[in-house]
């Protein structure tokens, strides 16, 4: 039994912040650390584009542009007098500002939480502080019970393969090899910014060992099933190959918008329902000799770890050849794209720590966990054969919609069992299986309960909001440090959510008296609750169906935004961003009389990247690495011999390329 001021604790959220005292410094050290980045700005957009430097060729370039990343410091070269007034002129502006911040004393606010008696006695049962699978809240586990979880995941299944930490380096050697060959490609070449965004997770250098960043298993407890299991989580964003993962992503969404039955969201569907309500179902009886209609949930059984990557890899090079196969190198895109399937697909190897021993472990099967384009090829790898389903079946269909693992079908069959026969007959996914739930009243899908509804002379379907078993509703506190415009947006967002999955008024009036309650149990006040809920009310319900129009602007990742990077802190709720912002263009083209063509394509939106400060949560995953008794730098593993040149291929043995081969790759064409 776990004392109750150890659960007083963890109730308050893994989100929750103790109180912030206003730190001034923290604004202008935000402003000394973007300072580099507008110098690096400034020699790539008009110092060096001005010595009259020949224009990067087109060739071979891929139109899709490079994440944002850091490129490293700005090369030593003169940025000129005018250029460091209009720097002097925006920290000026930005002192201010900040000068007249108000001091607000930790002292005179709600006192932080004293979580060192709740952690002692955690840490002395060897119990962990985890968060669940479908964000269902915290839930504290035995380390033993945890640790069988995990070993009996990874040894039961077929997927994963316990190898040595000679092959784990093996496996990175081999993949820092293949991010150097695949940085050499024309494509990777001619796309700005692309070679080096490939590589940046490879520290070159002539040292007789390097290191690369390797994912750490670990998972979180599935609390919503009969019996319990977990959900694995193999972050990637820092492993070599996740540039590379991301890049294919970028590239793949492109190709998304084209396949019909992809579900974005819920609200998609709820607008797809809408229309059904107001077309097909208003007129057509629910029972009849036209067939029954049926409430159709779908469930694709182990999605991720049973795609065939073959079949996946010639669909993704079939599609992004499709895409791109009008441009004048299409196929050398589609080529290296495939390339770059491969690279971020194979060896996937993670370490997995345990109280007991230190192991590592090799994926063998399906898509590679927790790289960023594995969602999107999941999804295209389902929808190509979804785009191939028969006629007669899609047109039976009056709703097919599919988010990732979990389908929604409304179906009309004359019974229950031939809608099961339709569905098994034709809804099929090379390796993959799926399970149905059929009904003619009512199902869940995603996070709305949906129900069919007679209404003379048809019909119409009726949903809203579900709440899953076990869910305890973790909001964050009024105490929390957070800002009250962070607390107000938190709360904004919910209503919203809530309209879009209320069908009539009056679900939404019963929703939105459960979600004021909810927050007034965690101690916001009365005044502040019935506030905010009158104001955003009105507007959510009556713009719920409305998509929102993002302008989507198509710039190479140069040109993202200038962020001001600082921890979240009451002194920036006096900041305005954009003052300080007008004042270095301003200055800037003032002082060397730029025409304004110049300051517009040299100009980005500065804003306020806040990251959080220490939360509950970072106190909790700090409490449950010494419980398992991580060593230091435990997401780190060492190879002999740089990447840099040809000594990586060396030291393991790998072929490596010879001069011909390379200059043949250089000469790629369609």
């Amino acid at each position: 039994m776990v004392p109750k001021f150890v659960s007083d604790v963890l109730s308050a959220g893994a989100r929750y912040l103790p109180p912030q005292a206003t730190n001034k410094k923290l604004v202008l050290e935000a402003w000394d650390n973007l300072v580099p980045i507008l110098k690096r700005d400034w020699e790539y957009y008009y110092i060096l584009e001005t010595q009259n430097h020949p224009a990067k060729s087109e060739k071979y370039s891929i139109p899709v542009p490079v994440p944002p990343f850091s490129k490293g410091p700005p090369q030593d070269l003169d940025h000129g007098d005018d250029f460091q007034a209009a720097l002097d002129k925006g920290r000026s502006v930005l002192a201010a500002q900040v000068q007249e911040a108000p001091f607000i004393l930790r002292e005179s606010r709600q006192q932080a939480l004293d979580t060192s008696a709740a952690f002692a006695w955690l840490a002395e049962n060897r119990v962990l502080v985890k968060q669940t699978d479908k964000n269902l809240g915290t839930v504290v586990v035995p380390v033993d019970w945890y640790q069988e979880k995990v070993i009996d995941f990874l040894t039961s299944g077929g997927s994963y393969e316990e190898i040595s930490e000679y092959a784990a380096q093996e496996a990175y050697a081999r993949i820092c090899v293949d991010l150097s060959r695949l940085a050499g490609h024309p494509c990777a070449r001619a796309t700005p910014g692309l070679a080096k965004f490939l590589l940046h997770k490879i520290d070159e250098n002539d040292k007789e060992e390097f290191a690369v960043k390797i994912p750490v298993f670990h998972a979180l407890p599935k609390i919503h099933k009969k019996q319990w299991g977990i959900r694995p989580i193999v972050p990637c964003f820092a492993a070599p190959q996740g540039p590379a993962s991301m890049y294919l992503s970028q590239v793949l969404k492109k190709l998304l918008p084209q396949f019909e039955t992809i579900l974005v969201s819920s609200k998609h569907l709820v607008i797809e329902m809408e229309r059904v309500n107001s077309t097909i179902l208003k007129t057509t009886p629910f029972f009849g000799e036209g067939g029954n209609y049926y409430l159709c949930t779908g469930d694709v059984v182990g999605f991720y770890p049973n795609i065939e990557i073959q079949e996946a890899r010639r669909i993704v090079s079939e599609l992004v050849y499709s895409f791109f196969g009008n441009l004048e190198y299409g196929i050398s895109i589609t080529e290296f794209i495939t390339k770059l399937f491969s690279v971020q697909q194979e060896d996937l190897v993670f370490k997995v720590i345990t109280a007991d021993f230190v192991t590592f472990y090799k994926q063998t099967n399906g898509l590679s966990m927790g790289l960023s384009a594995a969602p999107d090829i999941a999804n295209l790898y389902a929808a190509y054969f979804e785009r191939r389903f028969p006629h007669t079946f899609m047109n039976r269909c009056l709703i097919y919609k599919r988010y990732m693992d979990d389908i929604f079908c409304l179906l009309r069959a004359s019974s229950r069992s031939h809608a099961e026969q339709l569905l098994k007959e034709h809804v099929k996914f090379p390796g993959l299986e799926v399970t149905w739930d059929i009904s003619q009243q009512s199902c869940v899908f995603l996070d709305m309960e949906i129900t069919l509804k007679k209404r003379w002379p048809g019909g119409e379907i009726q949903y809203k909001p579900y709440r899953k078993p076990f869910n305890n509703f973790e909001r964050l506190p009024y105490i929390t440090g957070h800002p009250l415009r962070m607390l107000k947006a938190a709360f904004k967002s919910e209503v919203y959510r809530i309209a879009v999955l209320s069908s009539t008024p009056e679900i939404y009036a019963r929703e939105l008296l459960w979600l004021e309650q909810l927050y007034l149990s965690r101690s916001y006040p009365e005044k502040v609750i019935y506030g905010w809920c009158k104001r955003f009310r009105a507007q959510a319900y009556s713009n719920r169906l409305i998509l929102s129009s993002r302008v989507e602007i198509d710039k190479p990742e140069e040109f993202g935004v200038w962020p001001l990077k600082s921890l979240i802190n009451p002194v920036w709720d006096s900041v305005v961003v954009s003052k300080v912002h007008d004042a270095f263009i301003d200055t800037l083209a003032l002082h060397m009389q730029l025409n304004p063509g110049i300051v517009e394509g040299f100009s980005r939106r500065m804003v306020a990247s806040l990251r959080r400060p220490v939360n509950l949560g970072d106190v909790a995953n700090a409490h449950n690495k010494s419980v398992i008794m991580y060593p230091p730098e435990a997401d780190t593993l060492l190879i002999p011999e740089a990447p840099s040149g040809r000594g990586v291929q060396t030291a393991f043995g790998l072929q490596p390329d010879s001069d011909d081969e390379q200059d043949q790759d250089m000469d790629i064409t369609d």
